[in-house]
C-alpha cells in the first residue's frame, strides 16, 4: 500500500507539472481564416488595396488549394461555432483551404504566414485556426465593467499592452480600441421653448433634412410603388454647412433657422460600447500560440492584471476558455459526485456495509496512476473528452471491484477464511477481469490511434488507467480488503 501510495502520488505530480490542461482541441482541418481590419475611417476602396495585397501574398504560396475573400463583410457561416461578421467597409476576411493536413506541417505554415503579415502597417491582419467544441470567441478574455467610459478605455489599452507583452500570445483584440469623432446637436431647450419650437420636432426635422422621410408613394405607370422621400438636396455625403439650410417649423408657422436653436459639437467616442450586468464593459481578448498551454498564460496574464492598480470605478473579471472549462468541469464533477454517492449508497445496501464500498472506492484514485502517466507520454492536453473518460474509467474499475468483493464474500459464506476467500478469488476472478480489460483496449484503440487532438485524449485516459488499474485492483483490493474486514 505504501509503494502503491507512493506511485500515485508521483502520478499526480508529473500530472500538474507536466500535463497541460486545455478545453477543445483545434478541429484539425486544412482550413484557417485570415482577417483584415482597417482603421474606423477608412473606405471601402482602402479596404479593397488591403485585399489586393493579402490575395498577392496568397497566388504565391502551393500549399494552399483555394480561398476565398470577402470585402466590407465577413465569409458566410462555414464552421458550427463559427459565426459571420457584420457588415463593416474597413474589413475584410478570407477563408482559406490547404491542400493536405498534416498537424505539425500545418502548425509551422500558420506560424510562417502569421510572420509575413506581422510587418504590414496598413492593416491589423489576424489569422484563426477553427476549433472544436463550444463557441469561444478569445481563449483568453477579459471583460472589463466601469461607467466612466475615460477609465475604461484606460483600463483596456493597459490590458491589452500587458497582454501583448507576453511571448505566448497572438492576435489581440480590443474591443474598445480606435476612436471615432461624432457629432452631436446641442438643443438650446430655453430657446426652443420661447420660439414654440417642442424638442422632438427639431430633432425630427433634422433626420428628415439629413437623412430623408418617406413621405408617400408614387404609383409608376409599370405598377411598381416607390418611395417619395423628403430630404435636403444633398451633394453625396452631409456636410457641416448643410446644418445651415435647416429651418425649424414653429407652433404659429414662423421657420426659424436651425442655428438659433442649437449648436454643433464634435466629440471623440469609442467605436464600439458593450454593456455586461447593465453596466458599460469593455473585452480584451486573444488567441494563444501553438506550444503554449491557454490554462498557464491565462494563469500568468491574471497575475499581471492583479499586479496592475485599475483606474477607480473599473473591475474586472476573466472569461474565455478556462472559465468555460471550469463551468463545464464543474458540472461535470457536480454530477460525477452525485453520481458516485448514490452508488455508493446502493453498494451499502448491497453489502449490508460501510467498508466494503469503502473499499471499492478506494481503488478509483489509484485507477487514475495509468491514465495520468498515459497523457504525459503522448503529450496530451486534459481536455474535456478525457474528463469524460476518466468518468467511464471510473464506471470500469467499481465494476472490477465489485465482481472481486461479491466473489470474496460467497467463498467466506461457505466457512473459507479472509485469506483462503482472496487467494480464490484472485485465481478465479483473474481472467474475466483481464478479458474485461483487454478487450475494452482493443476495441479503443482504432478510435485512439486515429482520433487525433479530440478523441485521443479520452482513449489514452481509458487505455492508461485500465492497464494498469487491471493489475493494481488485483493487489489494493484484497489488501485493503484484508486490513480492513474481521473474520
Amino acid at each position: 500500500m505504501a509503494a502503491v501510495i507512493i506511485l500515485f502520488l508521483s502520478a499526480v505530480g508529473v500530472f500538474q507539472l507536466f500535463v497541460g490542461s486545455s478545453f477543445f482541441p483545434k478541429a484539425e482541418k486544412p482550413l484557417f481564416m485570415i482577417q483584415a481590419t482597417l482603421p474606423q475611417n477608412k473606405t471601402i476602396e482602402e479596404t479593397e488595396k488591403v485585399a489586393k495585397y493579402i490575395e498577392s501574398v496568397l497566388d504565391t504560396i502551393p500549399e494552399i488549394k483555394k480561398y476565398a475573400s470577402n470585402v466590407g463583410n465577413g465569409n458566410p457561416k462555414i464552421h458550427f461555432n463559427l459565426f459571420p461578421r457584420d457588415n463593416a467597409k474597413n474589413y475584410a476576411e478570407f477563408f482559406v483551404e490547404l491542400k493536405k493536413y498534416e498537424f505539425e506541417e500545418f502548425e509551422q505554415f500558420i506560424a510562417r504566414l502569421r510572420s509575413t503579415f506581422s510587418d504590414y502597417t496598413k492593416a491589423e491582419i489576424i489569422i484563426k485556426e477553427f476549433q472544436s467544441g463550444q463557441v469561444i470567441q478569445y481563449p483568453v478574455e477579459v471583460i472589463l465593467n466601469g461607467n466612466n467610459i475615460e477609465n475604461l478605455m484606460k483600463a483596456a489599452n493597459d490590458i491589452e499592452a500587458i497582454m501583448k507583452k507576453h511571448p505566448g500570445i497572438i492576435n489581440v483584440e480590443n474591443e474598445l480600441e480606435g476612436m471615432r469623432t461624432d457629432l452631436h446637436v446641442i438643443i438650446n431647450k430655453d430657446k426652443a421653448s420661447m420660439f414654440g419650437v417642442p424638442v422632438s420636432t427639431i430633432d425630427k426635422t433634422i433626420r428628415t433634412a439629413l437623412n430623408g422621410t418617406t413621405i408617400s408613394q408614387f404609383n409608376s405607370a409599370n405598377g411598381k410603388e416607390l418611395d417619395i422621400i423628403l430630404s435636403l438636396p444633398l451633394d453625396g455625403k452631409a456636410k457641416i454647412e448643410d446644418f445651415d439650410k435647416i429651418y425649424i417649423k414653429s407652433m404659429i408657422g414662423e421657420q426659424i433657422p436651425l442655428s438659433q436653436l442649437a449648436r454643433i459639437e464634435f466629440a471623440e467616442s469609442p467605436n464600439k460600447i458593450t454593456h455586461y450586468n447593465l453596466s458599460r464593459s469593455a473585452i480584451v481578448g486573444s488567441s494563444v500560440k501553438s506550444g503554449y498551454n491557454t490554462a498557464e498564460v491565462t494563469k500568468e496574464i491574471e497575475t499581471q492584471i492583479k499586479a496592475y492598480e485599475m483606474p477607480t470605478g473599473v473591475e474586472y473579471m476573466l472569461a474565455g476558455e478556462t472559465a468555460k472549462q471550469e463551468d463545464s468541469f464543474g458540472g461535470l464533477g457536480a454530477a460525477a459526485a452525485i453520481a458516485i454517492l448514490i452508488i455508493f449508497a446502493i453498494l451499502v445496501f448491497q453489502f449490508h456495509s460501510f467498508k466494503q464500498p469503502f473499499i471499492i472506492f478506494a481503488s478509483i484514485p489509484f485507477a487514475l496512476i495509468g491514465s495520468f502517466y498515459a497523457l504525459f507520454i503522448t503529450g496530451f492536453d486534459f481536455s474535456f473528452t478525457a474528463f469524460v473518460g476518466v468518468i467511464a474509467l471510473i464506471g470500469i474499475v467499481i465494476n472490477d471491484a465489485i465482481i472481486f468483493i461479491d466473489f470474496t464474500n460467497e467463498e467466506r459464506k461457505q466457512g473459507k477464511s479472509i485469506y483462503q476467500a482472496l487467494m480464490q478469488a484472485g485465481q478465479l476472478r483473474f481472467t474475466p477481469i483481464l478479458i474485461t480489460s483487454v478487450t475494452t483496449i482493443g476495441g479503443l484503440f482504432p478510435l485512439t490511434l486515429q482520433g487525433g487532438l479530440f478523441w485521443g485524449p479520452l482513449g489514452w485516459v481509458i487505455i492508461g488507467g485500465l492497464s494498469l488499474s487491471t493489475l493494481l485492483i488485483l493487489v489494493i483490493v484484497p489488501v485493503l480488503y484484508k486490513i480492513m474486514i474481521k473474520e
